[in-house]
């Protein structure tokens, strides 16, 4: 007989056959994995349950389930807590982000520094500008100057889109983890999926506000004080200015980077132009300093508190079991 059980992440139904009723499974929509559940518990069973009565008393049947006799159930199987039933906590093991955190937090060092190291440069270039005389033209001097400092300007740009791949790749790989770990910690009824929250950082005009939305999120449900009874506690949760200022300068920093490309990519740019495009990659090194630093706070504290809460769950996980 086949189970017909709901993924814990995105309530997609599925039939799982009867040999599979106690392996670890991969919901097919979301890609997170799980266990059905403790006691091969039916969905059927559990939408079957009464309500309580009036008074909002519950009965017995409305503190236990007992899934329905069938073949090869073992004898005497014990019948589940309603309480485990309505949370679904524990369908798998925390995912481990320690490391994918670490690499981040380095890459986004190394960004902060090639990003230091390009100011001077572009300060140096800006200086070069404002020496020229557009009806003359610029002299030997100032056109090799200008020369060595955009050649190392381009070095430098290579450098950190280099890095800045790497980041996208480790800090996603980081945030889809951490976003399927909610459901392990307990928390229900989530926004997004873990694809979800990784897709909203490539889809236009919604890049602007959903991943802020998704980190959010993943802050408050991975709250080590939220109740572990109450699958719904952490919404009750405050959402972090860390969170708040991280994405400030992010949209700083891109704005003022889009000011610098523009100016710099006009097919007839004027020297002024030039300073204008100049002054916007400063801008924008600066703001993606300060993103970065804010982001390297975020990726530590949240790494920290799953981990933190599934240790603190670990003992409420054994008294369900042992009820």
């Amino acid at each position: 007989m086949d189970d017909i059980v709901n993924c814990p992440s995105c309530s997609q139904q599925m039939r799982v056959p009867d040999a599979m009723r106690n392996q670890r499974l991969r919901c097919p929509h979301c890609l997170q994995n799980f266990r059905p559940g403790y006691g091969h518990v039916q969905a059927q069973a559990i939408a079957s349950m009464p309500p309580p009565d009036a008074a909002g008393n519950a009965s017995r049947r409305d503190e236990f389930v007992q899934t329905e006799p069938r073949s090869g159930m073992e004898a005497g199987e014990r019948p589940i807590s309603r309480d485990l039933i309505d949370s679904r906590l524990f369908l798998g093991r925390l995912q481990n982000t320690r490391g994918l955190c670490v690499g981040t937090l380095v890459l986004l060092v190394l960004v902060m520094v090639v990003d230091a190291l390009s100011i001077p440069v572009d300060l140096a270039y800006k200086h070069v500008l404002d020496g020229l005389d557009n009806w003359r033209g610029p002299t030997p001097q100032q056109l090799q100057q200008a020369q060595t400092l955009e050649m190392t300007n381009m070095v430098v740009g290579l450098v950190s889109l280099g890095l800045n791949i790497g980041i996208i790749v480790v800090f996603l790989t980081w945030l889809h983890r951490s976003y399927g770990n909610l459901s392990v910690l307990g928390a229900r009824d989530l926004a997004h999926t873990p694809g979800g929250a990784v897709g909203a950082y490539f889809i236009p005009f919604i890049n602007l506000y959903r991943p802020y939305a998704v980190m959010q999120e993943t802050w408050k449900a991975s709250d080590p004080s939220r109740s572990a009874s109450d699958p719904h506690a952490w919404r009750q949760a405050s959402g972090s200015a860390l969170v708040v200022i991280w994405w400030i300068f992010w949209l700083l920093c891109n704005f003022a980077g889009q000011i610098g490309l523009r100016a710099s990519f006009k097919a007839d740019a004027s020297i002024e132009d030039m300073k204008v495009a100049t002054m916007g990659r400063m801008a924008g090194a600066l703001l993606s300093m300060i993103a970065a630093g804010f982001l390297i706070l975020v990726i530590y504290r949240i790494t920290g508190r799953q981990e933190e809460k599934y240790r603190a769950l670990q003992p409420y996980e054994q008294s369900l079991s042992s009820d």
